[in-house]
């Protein structure tokens, strides 16, 4: 019997299991289902990563999602009965004389966006860092708050049981192609031959 779904997402460890999770968060009933090539996630990145947030980019939509991310991370214990292991360390971007215009630009951004972030001279680098060389630094930005990093497998055990419990389903296979008509994607075909039909597709690997 072929399988169908409203919305199948293809991989992506977390990015997969959030995207479940917040379709139902939002309201979404219908059938949903993530595909895994891994479901162990020996080799994904979420479990090979730090998993690191950071707000030092130079758009101001990804601001924006750091912004939010760190919400949810900060309120996950209360969500979800489990710490996300979140540590408000920060990061240290550095930059040489060529670099400085960029820096400044992308700090502005930063800034205009709500991020606390710090634009310091090599001076003032040296007096936060005491243990940093700063030959051959112009300036550099330091994430006072809302950077870090969390625990990726703590996160992700957590949103796939969240989204077992709301008959999200997990399905172990790889996808090889996406069979479209007219355009539209209508179904993905796995390695092992299986064809699972569905209304829409979402890539999250």
């Amino acid at each position: 019997m072929s399988l169908h779904f409203d919305i199948v997402i293809i991989g992506g460890a977390i990015m997969g299991a959030s995207t479940a999770f917040f379709l139902r968060e939002e309201g979404f009933s219908g059938s949903i289902a993530v595909i895994e090539r891994d479901t162990g996630f020996s080799h994904s990145a979420t479990a090979l990563s730090a998993a690191g947030i950071r707000q030092q980019f130079s758009i101001a939509e990804n601001i924006r999602l750091s912004r939010a991310s760190l919400e949810f991370y900060r309120a996950f214990e209360d969500r979800f009965s489990v710490s996300a292991g979140f540590r408000d360390n920060g990061y240290l971007l550095l930059a040489p004389e060529s670099g400085l215009a960029t820096l400044k630009q992308n700090h502005a951004v930063q800034i205009a966006e709500g991020a606390d972030i710090a634009l310091e001279s090599p001076a003032e680098l040296r007096n936060r860092y005491t243990w940093l060389n700063t030959d051959g630094i112009a300036a550099g930005t330091t994430g006072l708050s809302g950077e870090g990093w969390f625990d990726p497998w703590g996160v992700l055990g957590a949103l796939r049981r969240a989204n077992r419990e709301r008959n999200v389903r997990e399905i172990a296979g790889e996808v090889v192609a996406i069979d479209a008509r007219g355009g539209i994607a209508k179904a993905v075909r796995l390695s092992q031959g299986e064809t699972i039909a569905c209304g829409a597709i979402v890539i999250a690997s």
